[in-house]
């Protein structure tokens, strides 16, 4: 048996609960997100991630105004998706007893918090080269990095969509439906868990209509707002855009 500190480490690690280290990334999970959206709103930068075209260039030049604030807020919901991972592996391992079925929801929250991490990472790099870049240029030079800033916010909105659908409508409803079954933790949390999923859906289902009824003429559409939660409405863009409704940059 080891001795001294090496020894201590041994115990520690030994004694120390995976359910433990679940309960403190979860809270460190909330405390970045609450932390990463007040820098961000504070910073004038109402979205992580920007929307094509013409809000996409106001969002370049709301970053390039924000300063450091902005970037404090987009790594602190970086962190927010690791602490998020290993929140869910911790979870498992208190509601495995639920099913087989229930290795499946670690693995597809590790897969989709990463693809939102990733679609949160495009627009950070965005601000560090490409916005600098986009003022710095002239009339041609800024109208192909404003494609090529179209490019980045396509990929992270479809990145962070893909991994919002895991997470959202397929991880929290199985964690839900697991502590309901187990009765592991209260009960409400389970519920509130099925409602989240629900809303999800729902939100999607409603944008789609909208968007329909808006191409035919007959009212503007919406652009997509998250529920969120991993982040945060500033995951996918709760900005609205400019040309349909006047955008709101308050969080």
């Amino acid at each position: 048996m080891p001795s001294g500190y090496c020894g201590a480490r041994v115990r520690v690690m030994r004694t120390l609960k995976l359910s433990t280290v679940a309960a403190v990334c979860a809270l460190g999970t909330v405390v970045c997100f609450v932390a990463g959206a007040v820098a961000m709103g504070s910073s004038g930068v109402g979205v992580l991630i920007p929307e094509t075209g013409r809000p996409g260039r106001d969002w370049i030049a709301a970053v390039e105004g924000a300063g450091g604030l902005f970037f404090v807020g987009a790594w602190l919901v970086i962190l927010m998706g690791f602490l998020g991972i290993v929140a869910l592996v911790g979870f498992y391992d208190t509601l495995r007893p639920a099913g087989p079925v229930m290795i499946l929801a670690p693995i597809l929250g590790a897969v989709g918090l990463t693809l939102v991490t990733i679609s949160h990472l495009i627009p950070i790099a965005m601000g560090y080269e490409l916005v600098p870049a986009y003022l710095a240029a002239g009339p041609a030079g800024q109208a192909t990095l404003a494609a090529t800033a179209d490019t980045f916010a396509a990929i992270a909105l479809v990145t962070n969509a893909a991994g919002n659908f895991l997470g959202f409508g397929l991880v929290v409803p199985l964690y839900a439906v697991a502590i309901l079954t187990t009765r592991a933790l209260p009960r409400w949390i389970g519920w509130l868990g099925l409602l989240v999923g629900d809303l999800e859906h729902l939100q999607h289902r409603l944008h789609r209509l909208l968007r329909v009824h808006a191409e035919h003429g007959h009212c503007p559409a919406p652009a997509p707002l998250t529920t969120r939660r991993s982040n945060p409405g500033i995951s996918t863009s709760t900005e609205l855009t400019k040309g349909r409704i006047d955008p709101l940059r308050d969080s």
